[in-house]
């Protein structure tokens, strides 16, 4: 399960942050998941309250997640847009996804 790895990974920096601000608790830490990430929201979820934050400091804390569009930016002509091509105004067919494909801990509220 490839949230679960990405639960841990998620987990290391949010308790990392936790400690920084003891004895404050966390009381809502918000993801931000790219649509273009292929992740599956419930899993990682999942992942999260039941294996990561199960007995923690960051048990009671709500989860939150918020979602980003992909764009795509072609390599050629620097265009940017959120709309799927399969060929640039300017002819190329060459592009890269410049966001929505991430996912990270966009905040944590104490």
């Amino acid at each position: 399960m490839h949230e679960h790895s990405l639960a841990k990974n998620l987990g290391y920096i949010i308790f990392n942050k936790v400690n920084k601000n003891k004895p404050l608790r966390p009381k809502k830490i918000t993801i931000l998941i790219g649509k273009a990430s292929g992740i599956d929201k419930e899993f990682l979820e999942h992942s999260l309250k039941e294996h990561i934050f199960k007995g923690t400091v960051c048990e009671e804390a709500e989860i939150c997640f918020k979602f980003e569009t992909p764009k795509i930016k072609c390599k050629s002509c620097s265009y940017e847009t959120e709309e799927a091509l399969e060929k640039c105004k300017c002819g190329s067919v060459d592009f890269e996804i410049v966001a929505g494909k991430d996912v990270y801990v966009l905040d944590i509220e104490f």
